[in-house]
């Protein structure tokens, strides 16, 4: 509402297996389009380019988002169409809706019925369905025992925002911290976890800070928004829902551990409590002192 924007939630079900539950499907027995609200959205969307749409998927980790997701997580990065069903297909179904339209009377129900697919199939459920510009999708989500992980596709693709519960007292995991160690990022797992996020990210940094910063010039936030503060929302919102309790086992490596200041940015050296105030805040509540694991979606 605050940005005027038009926005449609979609219920996720658990049941939710490949991209037909998404985007529906094409019979080829009645040669008709079945569209489902999640298309229907994009459809109202498409044709009124005017408006903002969100797309808000609703609890999205019901079900494996990178299963029901996979055509659209495709297209996000290569902009091709989505294909919904094959070119074949829809030419016999106008080929047989013709066929309907010249044997039966123009206001027969069965010609109506036809006019109607022959729209659909031509104009809103085509082959190859572009996403419209004007369309952002949003997903929610909660972790527990009865939801899926996120895969790192997902992850990729993703920029994750927590939503928590604003309080001025300390939480325990922070009092335990301060008790234990002066500083976060003293601690083992903490640095074996910069160390991962070094090796995972490096190869990828320079490419997300050039893409951030063209962003950000075109938009003019580069005299409100400054690289650190990104880089800062970059590493707490991208990067550290990569890692749980796994990657980190698995990214104990002999070596020297690197410090989250240590990660490819460019510039004056960092200074990780100036610099990533949130990353920090992030860290200190993924980690679990006691057992000595760290997990992003421990954060509360």
């Amino acid at each position: 509402d605050a940005l005027g924007a038009k926005c449609r939630i979609i219920p996720v079900r658990p049941n939710w297996v490949d991209s037909q539950d998404l985007m529906g499907f094409f019979n080829p027995v009645e040669h008709r389009y079945y569209s489902t609200p999640f298309l229907e959205a994009l459809c109202e969307a498409k044709k009124h380019p005017e408006e903002r749409y969100f797309i808000c998927l609703d609890e999205m980790n019901l079900a494996h988002a990178e299963y029901y997701l996979s055509d659209i997580l495709s297209v996000m990065e290569s902009k091709e169409p989505v294909p919904l069903y094959p070119k074949s297909e829809q030419q016999n179904a106008l080929a047989r809706i013709e066929h309907i339209l010249s044997t039966c009377g123009t206001d027969t129900i069965e010609a109506f019925d036809a006019r109607i697919d022959r729209e659909n199939l031509s104009e809103k459920y085509t082959p190859d369905f572009i996403i419209p510009e004007n369309v952002q999708f949003i997903g929610t989500l909660n972790m527990d025992e009865t939801t899926c992980n996120l895969s790192p596709k997902i992850i990729d693709r993703s920029f994750i925002i927590k939503v928590t519960r604003d309080t001025e007292a300390p939480s325990e995991n922070t009092a335990r911290l301060s008790d234990g160690e002066a500083d976060v990022l003293s601690l083992p797992f903490v640095r074996n976890l910069c160390e991962a996020v070094h090796k995972k990210v490096s190869k990828r940094m320079e490419h997300q800070l050039l893409t951030m910063k063209q962003r950000m010039d075109a938009s003019g936030l580069s005299h409100e928004i400054g690289m650190y503060d990104y880089m800062d929302y970059i590493i707490a919102c991208k990067i550290l829902p990569m890692f749980n309790t796994e990657d980190i086992e698995m990214s104990m490596d002999d070596g020297e551990s690197l410090r989250i200041g240590d990660l490819p940015v460019t510039g004056r050296d960092a200074a990780p409590e100036k610099d990533f105030p949130l990353s920090l805040n992030y860290l200190k509540s993924m980690c679990d002192v006691e057992n000595g694991i760290i997990n992003y979606w421990r954060i509360s």
